[in-house]
């Protein structure tokens, strides 16, 4: 053998050794290496019953092919593990696989030695006629809804992925030796693997069967076998993406609702007070007319929030979708893709499917210490576990309380509710993250693209002061970071940044900006004097495991990981340093933000040293010690959310608005107008609000945390009451443009002025008493009538 001739493996699985034509065979690669000018190794795998084989006849038969290699097992296993089975006994530096009664004329075979010598990574026999006259109807069958499969929803570029004729390098067997189904429908799993891994450099060759071949007869069983198989490969592929959609729709119906019945909004109990300011949010939108945009709880001013996803929703419910539909559709949308993107971009980090699925769990899950407080609380014993799958309050809820109260310092934010109850952050995070993926993974492009793509991806930054406004902060470290470390992509961030820059500056010109300073403020929200111990105590507790574990990552991580990692530290840095809302605890999302990129680096921890313990320990009992504790080590990392994620799960559902109110919504629906603005005694479920109208001021808190004058406008509404007498209340109205005002009994709620409604209904007759509620409605022309 010319020792300068390249080595081709071609690997015949042999299930029926009648089939085996030694002289066919013999004379098949004697004319194939003429031909090609190559050196032929045949692999011949016996996958079905070889007691009887014997090896050194079957040498002598074929002693003018001096290359061939035999393996054999004594059960079949499928032809997908027949061909897995030849690699190790591999020499070339291409490899091809066909069935061993040769059932492709020979040309065809060297159009893909052709192919493969051409640079390609995959060459693919494609069959134009698949459905043979030849063939059963089961297989007949099973061909065509392959065809469709891979075509439609696979998105291959081919519709025949069985044709018994492959070949492929180094990088293609990569994939097939990474293979986890046996029989018939490994080549699916094959090409499916290489193309949608985007690296693979691939034709195709168009082939027709010899005369005479027989095709397998499949029987029932086996297509059941089959079934199982493509099932078990979409499952081990696509399983994640499912389930990562599942959990993003439960999540946000769990937790947002309508009973259709009764004509009311469900809330769950956890989201409760957040939707009091959502639903007049998007009811202003699709039952108001809330143009130019004001807060519907403070009426008369330009809007301080970040509204845009809300009118999205109220825009949804307005034309097409219920209102559960039209909120918890985007909802679930944009969790999903925060979801997607972790799972993509610590794909992409590490190459590795188990660190990927471990940084969604870790995310999903959190790492905090819940799991000691409960246990610590009732005991590790039977009755701790039927009470854990029963509860539903946290056992922190910092700085809010919870079951164990502020005693407890482990934050609010760390659980999931905080998605349910702020829905345009998962949704912000995840188009972040797209930034992100879509800037690294892309590859170094020509100015004009580079402009173009900067260009784009500024003007949706730009869009952020009415999105998400704390995600700028993002962006603007992501944006400055890989101009830094980028030479080859500096253009496109620099027209990225410059174009999001000049859409926030004319948004903040016109007021689109909440206007809070940033303060100086070290430690987040640990109480009293900040100390290392107790700085390190506080995010101990609201970290757990996964703590040190990103640590032990971050030092054993490729480069590039590392670099993903510094604008994470440094978020979390700034929350620990610098107040950025009126509120302290508004920090959290920075917190939020920098933790996806810590999981990912604690499971890569993980799932390293379980690897590294695998290939270095050898002594067996400490091996399994060793990766037994790692194994404890990440189910303790997610103890903490398994336990936060029973609240979600066993929460009641109030009713928006409350069965006594629905009368009054639907009144003030049909006769104001969707611009109206209304003049309340009492904020609680406004109906006016829950009808699409804005209204004077709503809960405090709200319009507080938007740095809204919220002391003025209390006095005000304080005084007005006060007076008993319309006279003011004309004033205040045409000051404020107020088309209504209403005025309800209260002796008892203290957040609210004194009212006694008899003194108002003494002097003028409403336009409006609610028989059920009591509450008065009177518009400003009977307000002013003399």
């Amino acid at each position: 053998m010319d020792e300068k001739k390249i080595i081709i493996d071609l690997i015949l699985p042999c299930y029926n050794t009648n089939e085996l034509d030694p002289s066919r065979l013999i004379s098949y690669i004697q004319e194939l290496e003429a031909a090609k000018a190559v050196a032929i190794h045949p692999i011949i795998v016996f996958d079905g019953p070889s007691e009887d084989i014997n090896l050194d006849a079957l040498k002598e038969q074929f002693s003018l092919l001096p290359l061939i290699s035999f393996v054999k097992y004594k059960k079949n296993r499928g032809k997908g593990f027949a061909v897995r089975s030849a690699l190790p006994s591999s020499k070339g530096k291409f490899h091809l696989y066909t069935d061993i009664d040769l059932p492709y004329p020979l040309e065809y075979t060297g159009k893909i030695i052709d192919s493969l010598l051409a640079g390609h990574d995959l060459s693919v026999g494609v069959r134009q006629k698949i459905v043979d006259d030849n063939i059963g109807t089961h297989r007949r069958i099973i061909s065509l809804v392959f065809r469709f499969f891979a075509h439609y929803i696979l998105r291959l570029p081919f519709k025949d992925t069985q044709c018994g004729l492959k070949g492929f390098n180094r990088k293609g067997k990569f994939f097939l030796k990474h293979g986890i189904i046996d029989r018939y429908t490994f080549d699916l799993e094959f090409l499916a693997k290489c193309f949608l891994s985007k690296k693979i450099k691939s034709n195709t060759i168009d082939v027709t069967l010899r005369k005479n071949v027989i095709a397998t007869h499949f029987h029932c069983k086996v297509i059941l076998q089959e079934a199982i198989q493509a099932f078990k490969f979409l499952f081990y592929h696509y399983g994640i993406y499912l389930f990562m959609f599942l959990f993003s729709w439960w999540l946000m119906f769990s937790s947002f609702n309508f009973d259709s019945l009764n004509n009311v909004i469900l809330v769950g109990s956890h989201a409760f007070s957040d939707f009091l300011a959502h639903v007049p949010m998007i009811r202003s939108f699709s039952w108001g007319e809330n143009f130019p945009i004001e807060y519907p709880l403070y009426s008369g001013e330009p809007i301080r929030y970040h509204y845009l996803f809300y009118l999205v929703a109220g825009m949804l419910e307005r034309f097409f979708l219920r209102i559960d539909y039209a909120l918890n559709l985007i909802s679930l949308a944009g969790f999903f893709l925060l979801l997607l993107m972790i799972y993509k971009i610590s794909l992409w980090l590490f190459r590795d499917k188990k660190i990927s699925v471990l940084s969604v769990l870790f995310f999903l899950f959190n790492g905090t210490l819940s799991s000691i407080e409960f246990f610590s609380r009732h005991g590790l014993n039977i009755n701790a576990f039927k009470e854990l799958f029963t509860q539903q309050m946290w056992q922190c809820f910092y700085p809010y309380g919870g079951v164990i109260g502020n005693s407890c310092n482990i934050t609010a934010f760390s659980n999931l509710n905080i998605y349910t109850n702020q829905r345009h952050l998962g949704p912000a995070f995840g188009i972040v993250l797209a930034f992100l993926y879509f800037s690294q993974t892309s590859k170094i492009l020509s100015q004009k693209r580079a402009i173009i793509q900067g260009l784009i991806i500024g003007i949706i930054i730009s869009i952020f002061p009415i999105f998400h406004q704390p995600s700028l902060l993002f962006f603007a470290i992501l944006l400055a970071f890989f101009f830094l470390i980028s030479p080859g992509k500096r253009l496109f961030y620099f027209t990225a940044g410059l174009i999001s820059l000049v859409g926030i500056l004319w948004q903040i010109k016109g007021g689109s900006s909440t206007g809070a300073a940033i303060t100086w403020h070290v430690g987040y929200l640990i109480e009293g004097k900040v100390t290392i111990m107790n700085f390190i105590n506080f995010w101990w507790r609201n970290l757990g495991l996964p703590a040190p574990l990103a640590i032990a990552g971050f030092i054993m991580m490729p480069k590039r990981g590392k670099l993903l990692l510094v604008p994470a530290i440094l978020l979390f840095i700034l929350g620990n340093t610098f107040q950025f809302a009126s509120e302290m605890s508004a920090n959290h999302k920075l917190f939020n933000f920098s933790l996806i990129f810590f999981n990912m680096a604690a499971a890569y921890a993980l799932v390293r040293l379980y690897n590294l313990a695998g290939q270095t320990i050898g002594h067996r009992l400490l091996l399994k010690f060793t990766q037994t504790s790692l194994l404890a080590m990440g189910l303790f990392s997610i103890a903490g959310g398994i336990i936060d994620i029973f609240p979600l799960v066993n929460e009641h559902f109030y009713h928006i608005p409350g069965l006594q109110k629905r009368k009054l919504v639907e009144w003030f629906k049909k006769n104001t107008l969707p611009s109206d603005a209304i003049f309340n005694s009492n904020y609680n479920q406004h109906p006016a609000s829950l009808a699409g109208r804005k209204i004077f001021m709503g809960w405090a808190y709200f319009p507080f945390s938007l740095g809204y004058d919220t002391l003025a406008r209390a006095q005000i509404i304080k005084e007005t009451l006060n007076a008993k007498n319309f006279k003011l209340f004309c004033e205040v109205m045409n000051k404020y443009k107020l088309a209504y005002a209403t005025i309800e009994e209260n002796q008892n709620d203290s957040n609210s002025p004194f009212v006694h409604l008899q003194d108002y209904l003494d002097l003028k007759q409403p336009d409006y008493l609610d028989p059920e509620t009591n509450m008065a409605v009177y518009s400003k022309k009977s307000i002013c009538a003399p």
